[in-house]
């Protein structure tokens, strides 16, 4: 059992369906107007029609424009109240995590946008991604213990 590689790379949201090694696409955003100028948002529209909830929480979309065939929208909520902060993309980001394991994604693309540029969202990156790590832990022991290799969920990861 290993730690999941991290390749760090910039890679701009037209061109998410174009990255090679990954089998999802994880977008964490403040809002779907973020999303407006990505490939895969007429298949995000599609899911919305059908799916009320698709616009909160962790929805999964399949689509050929996105990296692996599927992309799990995550979203932060509001942004701009007195009590919200860069937990915001913690939270988007658990979700957006589980929501691709429980798709069976080992290799996903983390991708943050529609953070806002005051100073308290100035590290949502890196919380986005600590979050998502944080949801795939496993103790010690149950890692020792699991001969199958069944908890290892994410091999390598991307943002």
């Amino acid at each position: 059992m290993g730690v999941p590689e991290l390749h760090p790379e910039v890679v701009e949201q037209d061109k998410a369906a174009q990255v090679e090694g990954y089998d999802a696409l994880l977008v964490v955003t403040s809002s779907a107007d973020a999303l407006q100028s990505a490939p895969y948002y007429a298949a995000y529209q599609q899911l919305l029609k059908v799916d009320a909830s698709a616009g909160s929480g962790a929805a999964f979309v399949a689509t050929d424009k996105a990296v692996g065939g599927r992309v799990v929208v995550s979203f932060t909520g509001p942004l701009n109240r007195d009590y919200d902060d860069v937990r915001r993309f913690q939270s988007a980001a658990k979700a957006a995590i589980n929501r691709a394991t429980a798709a069976g994604a080992v290799r996903p693309l983390l991708q943050v946008l529609g953070v806002p540029s005051r100073a308290e969202y100035a590290h949502a990156l890196e919380v986005s991604l600590l979050a998502a790590l944080q949801a795939l832990y496993e103790p010690l022991q149950a890692r020792e213990a699991d001969v199958s290799g069944s908890l290892e969920k994410v091999t390598t990861w991307a943002l």
